[in-house]
């Protein structure tokens, strides 16, 4: 929604997501569309890729697009085959930085496909030793992408009247939504035992990730959804929140003090992300045991230094220039001719999606690194394909790779085009 909200009125943008969270799309004047994510459907992967297609397929022949723009760490199959075979849109992905050095980036493999890629830019980005990294060149690299500008937070008398926090008390907010259930009760719990002990702070805690286990203090205040709540952060002297791309650089470019815990995912680098963050001086990063972070934060001369070095270190908002890239190309719509760009893809998706051709890889022969030569192929792949072979004996069928572990359809496409048995 950050793009979206910025581009010029001539384009109108549309949604359809997988997400549950719609009410706070159209709060904000979009249409959107929603088609059920795998896991909240109950059909097995086949059948929901086949129904994604379909869905997908209609909206699009509904509205007839002048972009697509896709904002996801892989391509779903429906969506690279509406690709090769529309030549009307242009599409883009929105791909984010900041990967798990060891994830494997099959995904990447698909970047042909696309006319364009826009990376948001990531405040870490020093510490980003994932596998976007080394092509990043085939990108549009803008700064890091917040919902709200600095000028639309509203003044700390207003946030606080808003949010019904005592004015005149140092005020902590604790948002926590998207660790999970156990280590959120526990990490909550932890610091609002530790903040507590200082009777000048005021805790609020957003009420959406309140679970009937945690027994909320009489003396901490309940927020109720909020959306965008980085409007009313004015209001707070520190934050304690997850280490998530949107919040760390709305927390970060607002220069409000933080403690980043980082939630595990496959893909996003939290800990890298709320380690540099701490290295830098703009936050601390905090684990289950989150005493000694909030007594920095307790600080007030702590949390000067980093505001300051945060206004120091201030960023852009890159979402206008995305909107403005986005903008362009549904304008320049028919300067590229259709049947020259649909071409342009088949040939991009013929084979490896931006791999380098070459000769096949023999599997019976094949060591870890050969095979990480095949892109999208990494260290934990080609290993678990070197023991899968060690172990079973000799490989008579590339179709027996979908026994190993972590490969999946998607991946074994790319293997069938670079080795054989």
């Amino acid at each position: 929604m950050a793009i979206a909200r910025r581009l010029p009125n001539e384009v109108k943008p549309i949604f359809f997501t997988l997400s549950k969270a719609l009410p706070p799309v159209r709060q904000q004047g979009f249409y959107v569309e929603h088609f059920p994510s795998l896991k909240a459907s109950g059909l097995d992967s086949g059948q929901w890729h086949a129904r994604f297609a379909a869905q997908l397929s209609a909206v699009v022949e509904e509205y007839r697009p002048a972009v697509i723009a896709f904002d996801g760490t892989s391509p779903y199959r429906g969506l690279r085959s509406l690709i090769k075979q529309q030549p009307g849109p242009a599409f883009v992905w929105i791909r984010r930085p900041m990967w798990q050095p060891d994830v494997e980036p099959h995904a990447l493999t698909f970047s042909g496909l696309f006319d364009r890629i826009i990376e948001p830019g990531e405040f870490a980005s020093p510490a980003d030793e994932g596998p976007t990294v080394s092509r990043r060149e085939e990108a549009i690299c803008v700064d890091p992408i917040t919902f709200c500008d600095e000028s639309e937070l509203l003044p700390r008398p207003e946030a606080e009247a808003q949010l019904g926090l005592e004015p005149g008390r140092v005020h902590a907010l604790i948002q926590l939504g998207e660790v999970k259930a156990f280590e959120r009760d526990f990490l909550m719990q932890a610091s609002v035992t530790q903040i507590l002990r200082d009777s000048e702070t005021q805790i609020a805690i957003l009420e959406s990730a309140i679970s009937e286990r945690f027994v909320v203090p009489p003396t901490v205040r309940k927020i109720a959804a909020t959306y965008p709540i980085a409007r009313l952060y004015s209001a707070f002297d520190f934050v304690i929140s997850a280490a998530g791309y949107n919040s760390y650089h709305e927390l970060v470019g607002f220069q409000i003090p933080t403690a980043f815990y980082p939630v595990r995912k496959v893909t996003d680098n939290q800990a890298a992300r709320a380690r540099y963050a701490e290295d830098v001086g703009v936050g601390v990063e905090t684990g289950l045991e989150p005493a000694a972070a909030i007594e920095r934060l307790l600080s007030e001369a702590h949390r000067g230094r980093m505001k300051a070095k945060a206004l120091e270190l201030k960023f852009a908002n890159g979402a206008v220039r995305a909107a403005d890239e986005i903008a362009r190309l549904a304008r320049d719509r028919g300067t590229n001719p259709p049947a020259s760009r649909l071409a342009r893809r088949r040939e991009q998706a013929s084979g490896p999606q931006g791999s380098a051709a070459g000769h096949l890889v023999r599997l019976g022969a094949a060591t870890e690194e050969d095979l990480r030569q095949i892109a999208g192929i990494g260290p934990v792949t080609a290993r678990r394909i070197i023991e899968f072979r060690d172990q079973r004996g000799p490989i008579s069928s590339v179709q027996q790779l979908e026994n190993v572990t972590g490969v999946g359809r998607e991946m074994l496409e790319v293997l069938s085009a670079r080795v054989r048995p």
